[in-house]
């Protein structure tokens, strides 16, 4: 950062230099101290404002590698799950863990408010689904976080555009549903998730067996499943997610998918 020049603004100069793309928008999110000694043996002292940016640049979340060029010295950049950093004590510091944590809303006393949306085809749901390296599965429905003052059925509207690609064009509002739970690093995670069953003009996601999703530049698989037939400990938002799915009612904003369906 030069003397004189907004955080933001240098963070913008930044990526623009860096990465090669201009940065749409921009969310503080903390800053974190390091000390350290440089090979030389002196005192090594930085402070780090951390935004999270976004651009769009489409093909940049393409790339499974960017070259970052730095200081006349060119190094590539990798995606990495932001849980993955948060856990990996060895090559990421205690400073950057902790903000990004907070991204994920947790650690810290904060709580994450999510608005998610639940595509429905016959008795299935339409829910993200993801392996671990045990090959152990893992499910939650598409969605994200909410925009301070963007309203929720808003909220579920553009996640469902930017994650599946599709226009929603009937929401109906399911209800809260709340989870806690363990960090990879032991952090309390604490999520609220306002769930809306929604619909779809765009019948090609109904007759696909496996959907692709991106969420945060990655890439993930959803999946046509009945609530009643996904693992019991295997859904990452509980407190009542699976009942309320199972019993949602059979009216006309199901039958008409179902009917497009067949």
């Amino acid at each position: 950062m030069e003397y004189g020049e907004a955080s933001e603004d240098a963070v913008r100069r930044e990526m623009r230099e860096e990465l090669g793309v201009e940065v749409s928008d921009a969310r503080y999110v903390g800053a974190f101290e390091s000390l350290g000694t440089t090979s030389e043996g002196f005192l090594s002292h930085g402070m780090s404002l951390v935004y999270e940016v976004a651009t769009d640049d489409e093909a940049f979340y393409r790339q499974e590698t960017v070259v970052v060029d730095d200081t006349a010295a060119t190094f590539p950049a990798v995606w990495r799950r932001i849980a993955e950093l948060v856990a990996d004590e060895a090559a990421v510091g205690a400073g950057l863990r902790r903000v990004l944590g907070s991204m994920m809303g947790w650690p810290g006393e904060h709580i994450r408010i999510r608005a998610c949306g639940v595509f429905r085809r016959d008795d299935e749901v339409l829910l993200i689904r993801e392996y671990n390296d045990a090959g152990v599965a893992r499910y939650w429905a598409p969605g994200g976080g909410v925009d301070y003052g963007e309203p929720v059925e808003d909220a579920v509207r553009r996640e469902m555009r930017e994650e599946v690609g599709v226009e929603v064009s009937d929401a109906r509002y399911i209800g809260m549903f709340e989870s806690l739970g363990d960090t990879p690093d032991g952090h309390l995670a604490h999520a609220i998730s306002l769930v809306y069953e929604v619909a779809t003009e765009d019948e090609h996601i109904y007759g696909q067996d496996v959907v692709p999703i991106e969420d945060n530049g990655l890439p993930f698989a959803a999946v046509w499943i009945r609530p009643a037939d996904v693992p019991a400990g295997t859904w990452d938002v509980a407190g009542g997610l699976p009942e309320a799915l199972a019993s949602m009612p059979d009216d006309a904003l199901d039958r008409r998918r179902r009917d497009a369906h067949t």
